[in-house]
């Protein structure tokens, strides 16, 4: 069974123009003037026993140069002897195009864009988009993942989609 925990965090809109850090991931808008809390965030942990995880999330256009993460964490300490991270993903058919990023768990999700950290990425994708994003770690160097959908910048300012995801390690 899959360790699965969900998380929904709410921001005052007082400070956004800052970082604002819940655990060890952060979300920052990068527009003081985007008032809406992020999407969230969820945490599966992958075991050699259960290396798979799948789920459905939404995402939302936060405006041209601002961004709105939602964040899959993704826990692979468990693989002591090396592996690879894939995640497959598909974006539904709503308003907003999308972009993917697989970031370490260390790295600080904060404008501007692009951001040099992440270890693959799919970006500007359309509605209705299939595709994949990985990485491969070496033994002993299982960590957590941290898996950001946002609507990309050119989507109308609000805009939401629905994607799908399934991960696993092998």
């Amino acid at each position: 069974m899959i360790l699965q925990r969900q998380y929904h965090v709410s921001l005052r809109p007082r400070g956004w123009s800052s970082l604002f850090s819940v655990a060890s991931f952060c979300i920052a808008t990068g527009c003081a003037s985007t008032t809406e809390p992020p999407v969230g965030l969820a945490e599966y942990v992958l075991t050699p026993t259960s290396p798979t995880a799948e789920g459905t999330r939404s995402l939302r256009a936060a405006g041209n140069g601002s961004f709105i993460c939602d964040i899959v964490r993704l826990d692979t300490r468990a693989f002591q002897a090396g592996g690879r991270v894939t995640v497959q993903l598909s974006l539904g058919n709503g308003a907003s195009a999308a972009s993917f990023s697989l970031f370490p768990e260390a790295a600080t999700l904060t404008p501007p864009a692009p951001r040099p950290d992440h270890l693959d990425w799919a970006r500007d994708v359309p509605p209705g988009w299939d595709g994949s994003i990985g990485t491969v770690f070496e033994a002993r160097a299982g960590q957590v993942y941290q898996l950001c959908a946002e609507g990309n910048w050119f989507s109308p300012l609000g805009a939401t989609n629905t994607y799908k995801f399934r991960v696993s390690v092998r």
